[in-house]
């Protein structure tokens, strides 16, 4: 059996007094709280499979959230994901971050995984998207018309 203060190790599901409980569930009745936790994205294109994964940085009394922007450094019709902290929380089943290109739009919404390590599917429409890499600690997507 493990104790209630190391379910967050067991990537957010454990046992507590012999039942299996679920991180959420834990922070919606209010015994668990995700401020100031790291999260660990791993963002998949919708139409390759590629993976990438994104480390984002907790600060005390603040959730972690995820900025979906434009990245205007060159003519390439660009993304970027950027983690940022904020007092309320962000759902990405629900609210994903979305941008538009060319009268169509670029979500990023959540598809499975814990609320400590979220799988995060990028869409495009029906056009191929490529994940890369960033110097200033982000996810760089790079759309296709």
């Amino acid at each position: 059996m493990v104790g209630l203060g190391s379910l967050g190790a067991a990537g957010g599901v454990g046992t507590f007094g012999g039942y299996f409980v679920d991180l959420e569930l834990l922070e919606k009745i209010g015994i668990v709280n995700q401020k100031g936790k790291d999260i660990t994205y791993t963002f998949k294109s919708g139409n390759t499979e590629q993976t990438h994964q994104l480390i984002c940085k907790g600060q005390e009394g603040q959730f972690v959230t995820l900025n979906l922007e434009n990245d205007k450094t060159s003519w390439d019709l660009k993304a970027k994901l950027k983690c940022s902290n904020s007092s309320s929380k962000q759902d990405l089943r629900t609210s994903p971050p979305k941008l538009t290109f060319s009268n169509k739009e670029l979500i990023c919404k959540q598809e499975s995984g814990s609320i400590r390590s979220p799988s995060i599917k990028c869409l495009y429409g029906n056009d191929p998207v490529s994940l890369g890499s960033s110097s200033d600690h982000s996810v760089v997507i790079s759309l296709t018309k």
